[in-house]
């Protein structure tokens, strides 16, 4: 999985500087001057070793890149659990106008879409946007005849749509915290509605972003996206109680745990920037106490991609959030903000990983976060037997024998019944 022919970066560590004297030591990986930074030991028995003379931690860069590898080895690539890398961009407010910073407001127009298209099938062709497209969460509202002048983005989605997912945002974009049953579930049903008049594919009237992530506490709204069939919602996860407690689950929603909450992070790629004039002037006007200084917009842009990189070598499941300005064609040669932060994201994972991510769709989203949790919570336990084969029992029900494989690697998703076990044979 992981590029060899490619330096990476060990820093902020101690490290020991040492070269092995024994023969029987392999240097798997070494600095410039040809330190030993990972050896491999083998013994006449059949054993081996595997020493790193430099210090690990889940934040650094280093550890994450290997941990997988690490894991791989020991185990010799049979153990519980499944990995995928994983990049999903929803991009909000489609189809409305935002106010910008600092001040004004835009909506997109259909030479924007365009370059979103031709964006997207150029990230088609890398090593990691080879699955990708965007995931739209838009608002009907905005398509209506009148609400915009001279609007020319609505007749061109209706002609240029199937390379995207769509998700509901509402119809209005309201706070959802007050609504009634009766105005939420109009919400629901109008823009489920604007949907099926535009024609929208990879659509689901059982996914739903709220605007501002409002509403998950309120009653009334649950209720009426429950009845509207709804049972995937978003978290934001800058907020602590939107968090999930494991990685790559759910949260049951509050009110009504049927609808399960995938969680979703946000970023500084801000909801009312369109051109890098905008994004470093309300970056500094933030962080310049943090730096110390204002940073340019190429040293936004790779402050940025690599907190997203860590999301992706961690096999971070979570979607993020953006969006319609950060869509804008800033220059009129198609760049656009969010163009620019993925294709520096791709820069750097690509000189790690020769393998794709994934970008499901927020159901599979969904239905991949309740197969962890099933997994966490069953309890399963493997035990590995001397004629080549592995047995499995676990405690409830665990997520029928079916295989992928993934970056190289096999994966074998099993289903039991509480208490069974099954043997099933080393490949």
């Amino acid at each position: 999985y992981l590029l060899t022919a490619n330096a990476f970066a060990v820093s902020n560590v101690w490290t020991y500087l040492a070269t092995p004297l024994d023969f029987n030591t392999t240097v798997w990986l070494a600095d410039a001057q040809g330190h030993a930074l990972i050896a491999v030991k083998k013994f006449a028995d059949g054993r081996e070793v595997l020493s790193m003379t430099f210090d690990n931690a889940p934040w650094l860069l280093h550890s994450t890149v290997l941990s997988h590898g690490l894991v791989t080895w020991a185990n010799k690539g049979l153990f519980l659990g499944e990995r995928h890398t994983y990049l999903s961009a929803q991009i909000d407010d489609v189809f409305l106008a935002d106010e910008m910073w600092p001040a004004g407001e835009f909506r997109q127009g259909a030479k924007d879409w365009a370059a979103t298209i031709t964006w997207q099938k150029g990230f088609n062709t890398r090593t990691l946007g080879k699955n990708f497209r965007y995931d739209m969460a838009f608002n009907g509202l905005g398509t209506v005849a009148g609400e915009y002048e001279n609007d020319d983005l609505t007749p061109y989605v209706r002609t240029n749509k199937a390379m995207f997912k769509w998700i509901s945002h509402t119809y209005t974009h309201p706070y959802l915290d007050d609504l009634t049953y009766a105005e939420s579930l109009t919400e629901v049903t109008k823009n489920n509605q604007a949907a099926t008049g535009l024609g929208l594919p990879n659509f689901s009237k059982a996914n739903m972003v709220t605007p501002n992530i409002s509403g998950l506490n309120n009653p009334q709204f649950i209720q009426a996206a429950y009845d509207a069939g709804i049972r995937y919602l978003v978290t934001d996860t800058s907020i602590p109680s939107h968090r999930p407690t494991s990685p790559n689950t759910g949260i049951p929603n509050w009110v009504d745990p049927r609808i399960l909450m995938i969680p979703r992070h946000a970023n500084n790629l801000f909801y009312n920037v369109s051109t890098p004039a905008e994004w470093v002037s309300e970056y500094n006007s933030i962080y310049n106490a943090y730096w110390g200084r204002d940073l340019n917009y190429a040293e936004i842009l790779d402050n940025q991609a690599e907190l997203l990189l860590g999301f992706l070598l961690k096999g971070d499941v979570s979607p993020l959030m953006f969006h319609q300005p950060n869509l804008r064609d800033y220059n009129g040669a198609g760049n656009t903000l969010l163009g620019d932060l993925l294709n520096k994201v791709a820069d750097k994972y690509e000189k790690l990983y020769n393998f794709p991510a994934l970008s499901p769709t927020m159901n599979a989203l969904g239905t991949t976060l309740t197969q962890r949790m099933a997994y966490n919570a069953s309890g399963v336990v493997a035990t590995r037997n001397a004629d080549s084969t592995v047995t499995l029992t676990v405690g409830t029900v665990a997520p029928v024998i079916t295989a992928e494989t993934y970056a190289g690697q096999r994966i074998t998703y099993v289903t039991l019944a509480p208490g069974q076990s099954v043997t099933i044979k080393k490949l």
